[in-house]
Order: structure tokens, then sequence, then C-alpha cells
């Protein structure tokens, strides 16, 4: 199993890193547990912006020094070319029979390629985040079968090779018009993606590869306060309803 997730090495600094982590876990899972098993090796280290490329950009740039939109695409591009480099033959080995890749909310974004809380956030589905309220109801349902994302060649890829070369060959900025006008219907940005350009041709489909889960995504005290509201709505009904509630 791969994992990956930047941390902190110190208190009160910056300085982090971001390890590219290999589970061997088809042992047991007592095994698992002993770190003295050594069943959990670091595979790569994933760079990240360098200071020194940002005093590049703002030599270059005079007064009209680029917002954030321009360092972002750059992590974006810088990620996936990582991966362009570890999707190897050993990996496509590894993939046929069967790996798991395991990352944390804000590593999915990147490895979807999606905009980060976007007017569509979920990689799974094109729900607009105006419809968030109707999660789990029936209505949210149906909307998510019908508008699931699938990474077909005209509606994802050719999109981003468009904006590409209205990129890097137009010069427009990286979120002007012109290349939001392509993209940000469906939250989409303009990065290749590494696992669809290395993985392609095993049918590969990049939105199926990202599991949601909904109580991952919640830090322990927010999902707390919520279930305590959400016990406080049957109670507040009937108060058996919450003895109900215990006994399913």
């Amino acid at each position: 199993m791969l994992w990956s997730d930047a941390t902190h090495l110190t208190t009160f600094s910056t300085v982090k890193l971001w390890p590219l982590y290999v589970y061997m876990c088809n042992k047991l899972k007592y095994m698992c547990c002993k770190p003295s098993s050594n069943l959990c090796s670091h595979a790569a280290y994933f760079h990240t912006l360098l200071d020194a490329f940002k005093d590049f950009v703002a030599e270059n740039t005079g007064e009209n020094t680029p917002g954030n939109s321009l360092f972002m695409h750059c992590h974006r591009e810088l990620f996936h070319a990582h991966w362009g480099i570890l999707l190897n033959a050993e990996f496509f080995q590894a993939y046929h029979h069967g790996v798991v890749c395991h990352s944390d909310r804000d590593n999915r974004v990147l490895i979807a390629t999606i905009q980060n809380m976007g007017a569509c956030p979920c990689p799974h589905c094109l729900t607009p985040k105006s419809g968030f309220h109707q999660i789990a109801a029936e209505r949210d349902m149906l909307q998510w079968k019908l508008l699931q994302c699938c990474d077909n060649k005209d509606q994802h890829h050719d999109k981003v090779v468009a904006t590409h070369r209205l990129i890097y060959e137009k010069h427009y900025a990286v979120y002007s018009s012109q290349v939001e006008e392509l993209l940000k219907n469906k939250s989409l940005v303009p990065t290749l993606n590494a696992f669809v350009e290395s993985l392609s041709p095993t049918a590969f489909d990049l939105f199926c590869m990202l599991v949601i889960d909904l109580l991952h995504e919640f830090e322990l005290g927010v999902w707390k306060a919520i279930f305590t509201h959400l016990l406080r709505l049957p109670e507040s009904l009937n108060p058996s309803m919450v003895h109900e509630l215990d006994h399913r």
C-alpha cells in the first residue's frame, strides 16, 4: 500500500518532509503494528516549490507579481512530474496485481487534478456546492448517479491540453477568463494528470480511483459536535427515539 502525507519536522519552524511510504499490508495485523517488523519504508520524497523559485518569479515579473494561482499551478505540475517518474514498469506490475494508494484530502485534490473547494469539489461527481445540504437525501443519490465524473478524452484530457496551449504557447495567465471558460464548470485545473497519462492503456479511470470517506473528512471535535446535534434531533421529537437509535 502506498501512502503519502506531508509532515512538519519541528514545532517552531516551517521545515517539513513529504515522504511516500510503502506498507506491506499482506502480513498479520500484529506484525503491522510493530515498528520493529520494518513493514514500512520510504520509497520517495516529494519536493515542494523552493523559496528561490519564488524569488526567480519576482525578479522576472517586476511589479506585476502573480498571485497564488501561479504557484498553485506550479505546485500541481511538480507533484504530477514526481508521479510521472514513479509510474514506471515496476509500478505497472504492482498495479496489475493489486496496489492501494492512500492519501489525505489535500493530496486527493492534487491527485484528482480538481480545484480545491471549486464549484464541484467532489472528485466523484459534478454536484455543485449549492447542493451539499442535500447529502444522503434521495435527490442527492440521484444526482450522484446522473452527474458522475468520467475520465474520457473529450471531457477531460482534451480540455486540459487546450488550456496548456493557451498558457504555454499564447501566454495567458493560469486563471485567465479564457482558461476558466474551459475548466471552471467541471472544477478542472490546467495540469495533465500523471496517473491518466501513464495508466490510460489499462482502461484506468482516475475518478473511480479515489474513495470518499465522509468521516475521514471531519476533525474529531467537529464530528463529535455534529453527532451530538444529530442525537438531539430525535430527542427533541421523542426521547424514546434515542433508545430506538441505540437499539439499531
